[in-house]
């Protein structure tokens, strides 16, 4: 027996060598990350807000705008597609902007997403992004006239910085003021002290929110006749505080459309949209119109693409693109107009500068 298992010991260890060496010579496979699939009849949409920091109160009434959205669909139960979205939080960053817009391409398989910071510019980096996220982007606050290459995937709902500044020299000559207006700068300054440098100074420009101003009320008091006080877009109503008394003129550039006191031009659906916005949160912002319309763009256009519902996310992505690109629909905020060779949609009239009036906000003319 002994001699044996010495004669079988050479051929074990053969064996041992053997296996040893066919383990290491092929590994298992490393098999590549599945791409997102659609979800049969879901529409998947990621919004990135700034909702912290010094923009999140613009942040959070686009939220507020989106969930009422899906609330209102929910109760009237005509929606084709089952809506899944969430709001992520990329707190004014433009490197977390990036950072979530690929983890809602890649890993929760968006189908569109809707960005409601503000862009001053278009970024190599932030290109860059779109084109590999390939996948619907809807901005919602003031962004330049979207690039139409790398694949055409950006839309703007909102009017460029340009069309928006450009209301207040229209305002100012319409009300014969020749004269440059006075500019506060920067915000926070102690504006207390301003009033012997306003004597004659018919209007004002200020750079800032109404909220970065806190003493300005007081100091137009001081002032016969108060200057008229000229805000930047986006102004939120919700923060002009003193500045509502009747004597004083604040006036911010925003949608005709989205005002109180239900005017005789406005649609019942605008008229719904302020009601009910107002009754949960306040008098609605232009933006949180704009998100609100956001959602519906990419559903309606999700909608019209049901043939491709049950393809693949990319294809699907595509789909809702071309979509967009035939859009012509009346939305809250504006009217939106797109087709492959424009991509910057709303209509220019629906834009005005706005005043507060009693209890809630009007055009200025």
């Amino acid at each position: 027996m002994r001699a044996l298992l010495v004669r079988a010991l050479p051929l074990l260890a053969v064996l041992t060598c053997a296996l040893v060496v066919a383990g290491c010579a092929a590994p298992s496979p490393i098999l590549p990350t599945p791409s997102p699939t659609r979800e049969p009849g879901t529409l998947t949409v990621t919004a990135l807000l700034d909702l912290s920091g010094p923009r999140a109160s613009f942040g959070n009434a686009q939220r507020n705008a989106l969930q009422l959205w899906v609330d209102q669909q929910q109760v009237r139960g005509t929606q084709q597609l089952r809506l899944r979205w969430k709001a992520v939080d990329v707190a004014g960053s433009e490197a977390r902007l990036i950072i979530e817009l690929r983890r809602a391409s890649e890993s929760d398989g968006a189908d569109a997403v809707i960005v409601g910071t503000p862009l001053a510019r278009y970024g190599d980096n932030l290109l860059r992004a779109t084109e590999l996220a390939r996948l619907p982007i809807l901005l919602t606050l003031p962004a330049p006239e979207p690039p139409l290459g790398g694949g055409r995937w950006l839309f703007a709902l909102a009017p460029g910085q340009d069309r928006l500044d450009a209301l207040v020299p229209a305002d100012l000559a319409a009300r014969g003021i020749v004269e440059a207006p006075f500019r506060l700068v920067p915000p926070g300054t102690d504006v207390i002290h301003y009033p012997a440098q306003l004597g004659g100074v018919r209007a004002m420009r200020l750079s800032g929110a109404p909220k970065e101003y806190p003493q300005l009320a007081a100091l137009l008091k001081q002032v016969v006749p108060a200057p008229i006080a000229y805000f930047p877009y986006p102004t939120d109503p919700n923060e002009l505080g003193d500045l509502k008394d009747a004597p004083l003129v604040a006036l911010w550039p925003g949608s005709r459309q989205v005002v109180g006191g239900s005017p005789a031009f406005q649609s019942p659906a605008r008229r719904d949209f302020v009601k009910a916005y107002t009754d949960r949160h306040g008098p609605p912002a232009t933006w949180a119109a704009t998100a609100f319309d956001a959602l519906g763009l990419v559903t309606a256009a999700a909608e019209r693409s049901a043939a491709s519902a049950e393809r693949a996310t990319a294809a699907a992505r595509e789909s809702i693109r071309d979509r967009l690109e035939e859009a012509s629909i009346v939305g809250i905020a504006s009217t939106y107009r797109f087709s492959r060779s424009a991509h910057g949609g709303p209509l220019a009239d629906d834009f005005t500068l706005l005043r507060w009036s009693g209890s809630f906000v009007t055009a200025a003319r």
